[in-house]
């Protein structure tokens, strides 16, 4: 996976058309935080579709056809990486056990062998805002589509 601004040049044309490729009118972008390195390498190979969160998130604001901007955590290459994503699908979830259990453990966290039971618990051993925002809010997943240069 390349360093920088990962797909900030396609991201430019996109928006000066107003469109997706196929068509469909672009929404708004969001900055949403922090993506583990591991989890972006997943979604730059192919193999992570969805990303998943608690509901008080900044993540919830985003619909179908926005774009959001994540921030690549535990690089320290001097520069930092950012990828942007479309979000294909939205789907909300009372708690982390249920969304785990809809979308499976590899969708959410590939490479890793999981019950759904481990999984959930991950999300939450994120940290107290992601076990707390759980319990208050519930859970939210977006099924995100890497856009690259």
């Amino acid at each position: 996976m390349p360093i920088g601004k990962i797909g900030q040049s396609k991201m430019k044309e996109l928006k000066a058309s107003k469109k997706w490729e196929d068509g469909a009118p672009m929404g708004m972008g969001f900055s949403i935080g922090y993506l583990q390195q591991e989890y972006a390498q997943k979604f730059w190979a192919g193999e992570k579709t969805w990303e998943g969160t608690h509901a008080g998130h900044p993540a919830l604001n985003a619909c179908v056809n926005d774009y959001v901007i994540k921030l690549v955590s535990g690089l320290n290459l001097g520069e930092k990486t950012s990828l942007r994503f479309r979000v294909l699908e939205k789907r909300m979830y009372d708690d982390f056990d249920q969304m785990v259990n809809d979308l499976g453990t590899d969708s959410l966290l590939p490479g890793k062998q999981l019950t759904e039971k481990q999984a959930a618990q991950v999300y939450r051993d994120f940290g107290e805002k992601y076990a707390e925002g759980e319990k208050k809010y519930g859970a939210v997943a977006l099924r995100l589509e890497i856009i690259k240069d």
